[in-house]
């Protein structure tokens, strides 16, 4: 299931222990890694305070991704929530992909936000290995592998929670 303008103080209450460390960029990038992507910690971006910056470093290939470097339990079911922000000024990358398990089973589709808008995802998934983990691809339309080096992403709000 996948849903944009989630409210996630309002239902956070309703979920299991935070998976994630850092959602936020409180202090830095801890807990955070790119493939093909630089990570970098951002403040005060249109308007919110803290966030990460993924910026396309890779000049071919297919592994432009932004992933936590933590993991899941095998088989529990989960409920992620993530705020997007992707700048017009890019040159290809205009869309997100979130995949949670290492042998490339894909959460969602293509999700094309708004540009120069932050936009809220969620996204419920069941982890099938207990070294699943969160990541995002940078696409330009439907492909992974024409994204140009310099264009940017940021996310913030990153939470994965179980779900009762």
């Amino acid at each position: 299931m996948i849903g944009t303008g989630i409210k996630t103080d309002r239902i956070v209450n309703r979920l299991g222990d935070e998976n994630v460390a850092n959602g936020w960029a409180e202090s830095d990038t801890t807990g955070w890694a790119g493939s093909g992507v630089t990570v970098a910690r951002q403040t005060n971006f249109n308007d919110v305070a803290t966030s990460i910056k993924g910026t396309a470093s890779a000049t071919s290939g297919q592994l432009r991704q932004l992933s936590m470097t933590g993991s899941m339990a095998n088989g529990v079911k989960y409920r992620n929530y993530v705020r997007v922000y992707i700048p017009s000024a890019n040159t290809t990358l205009d869309g997100i992909r979130f995949r949670y398990a290492n042998n490339y089973q894909w959460a969602t589709d293509v999700l094309t936000p708004t540009a120069d808008t932050w936009t809220d995802y969620q996204v419920d998934f069941t982890s099938a290995d207990a070294s699943d983990r969160l990541y995002i691809y940078m696409y330009d339309g439907e492909s992974v592998s024409t994204i140009t080096v310099g264009d940017i992403f940021y996310v913030t709000a990153i939470s994965i929670r179980e779900r009762q």
